[in-house]
Parts: structure tokens; sequence; C-alpha cells
């Protein structure tokens, strides 16, 4: 039996979507109740006190510890780095790290074409640039496309493939490895960024964002946003801007 866009997508991040947000959340109470730690108050320091106090920006780096929570709104004019099983809602600095940095994986294509959207099966022109699918749409790899992409199934986008251009779909987006999209993703569904893909930004999602290691939202010197209502990062992806999870967002450990 064929599997499917939706299908695919939702295996690839139900579990551990549920495991991230179930467990990781109280990881920091497990710990300090097995170890207490908090008969005397904390110190935070005095470039931190920004950060605590509302969100106002700090000149120097800000480090979010491992099973450390941020339920409010952190703020760096330099950079945020946050360590696994940090849970966050809102962060925002010109570079946020997830984890140690890694190089971002590269694509395991020799070559790639260029391709027109028209040429796509099911592709209809509805403003200059701009074209639209019915139902799922699957991108071949290793080809770039110039424009921008509506689909009102699920969307996959092969490896190392590039649109320069912005894509919204319905039911689901997915980004193979090391494939890239310049402008804007807008989805009501879940987002998934395999090792190495990259959003120009900003990146915008319903439900769920999933980013593994080596993915990154914006570019240095160009801040952008990624929103969604839960996010999942694996260490080593980064974005550059404002990270906002609605309900919750977690740091995990790299699966590759």
């Amino acid at each position: 039996m064929t599997t499917t866009l939706p299908q695919l997508l939702f295996g690839a991040s139900f579990g551990v979507t549920c495991w991230t947000l179930l467990v990781l959340p109280f990881a920091p109470a497990w710990h300090e109740w097995r170890n207490p730690s908090d008969s005397t108050p904390l110190p935070i320091p005095t470039d931190d006190a920004d950060d605590a106090a509302g969100g106002r920006g700090s000149a120097c780096e800000l480090h979010l510890h491992a099973n450390s929570v941020a339920p409010g709104h952190f703020a760096s004019r330099a950079r945020i780095v946050t360590e696994r099983g940090c849970c966050f809602l809102s962060l925002h600095a010109p570079i946020v790290e997830f984890g140690r940095r890694a190089q971002t994986p590269g694509g395991r294509l020799d070559a790639v074409l260029d391709a027109d959207l028209r040429d796509l099966p099911g592709a209809v022109q509805r403003a200059p640039d701009v074209w639209r699918i019915r139902g799922d749409c699957r991108i071949p790899a290793g080809r770039s496309y110039t424009g921008s992409l509506v689909v009102t199934g699920a969307l996959w986008i092969g490896e190392a493939s590039r649109i320069e251009g912005s894509v919204k779909a319905y039911c689901g987006i997915i980004l193979a490895r090391a494939a890239v999209v310049t402008g804007a993703i807008v989805c009501p569904g879940a987002v998934l960024l395999e090792p190495g893909a990259i959003v120009g930004g900003p990146l915008v999602s319903e439900t769920d964002v999933l980013l593994c290691t080596g993915a990154h939202i914006g570019f240095t010197g160009s801040a952008t946003t990624l929103s969604a209502s839960r996010i999942v990062v694996e260490e080593g992806a980064c974005a550059h801007g404002s990270v906002r999870a609605r309900e919750a967002g977690v740091v995990i450990g790299a699966s590759t």
C-alpha cells in the first residue's frame, strides 16, 4: 500500500511531538523533586535581569541551560543559546541556537537542475509567478524553481531542491534534507524540516513545527519569525529573529 504524504508527515511527527511535549516539560520538576536545590533564592546575573523581569533585550549572550524552563519572553541583542531539555515559549535574538551548532548537512546530489513550476502535475497559474496545485504535490529531488506555490493537500520538497519564492500547503509540508525555500512557509498543518533544510522565513504553522539538526530559519543579518502552537527542535538547529511557541517549545537530542 502506497504511503500518502499526510500519512508520512503524521508518522514522522506524531511520536516525537507527543513524547517531548508530554514528558520533557516535567523533567525539571522531576529533577528538583529528586534533588532539591531551591532552598535559597537563585541569583540572577545583572546582564540577564532585564530578560527575567519582562523580556527586554540584553546586550550579552543569554544561555538557557539543560532541562530549564523559560516560561515568558526572553530576548537578547546578541544571541540566545538553549540546551537539550530546555522548554520555552518566546525567544528573540539575532541568532537563537538550539544546542551545539552542527555543520549543515549537504545534499547528496551532484547537480541541481533548473525546472519550471508550470511543469508540475496539476499546476495552474493564478498570478505572475504564483502556481496552485489541487491535492498533494511532490517536488523531485535536485531541482531549482522560481516562483511561489500553493498546494491544497500536502507538499513534499525533495532533497537538495530549491524554491526561490514562498510556499503554502494546507495538509502539511516536508522539506527533505538540504532543501531550501527562500521565502515564507505557511501551513495550517505540521511542518517538518529535515537535516540541513533552510527557510528564509517567516515560517508559520497553526499546529506543529519540527526542526532537525542543521535546519535553520532566516539568515545572518536577516531576522524573521518562526511561529507555531508547538515547536520541537533537535540540537544543532538555529533560527534568526523570533521563535514563538503558543503552547510549548522544547529542545531534544539530535537523531542523526
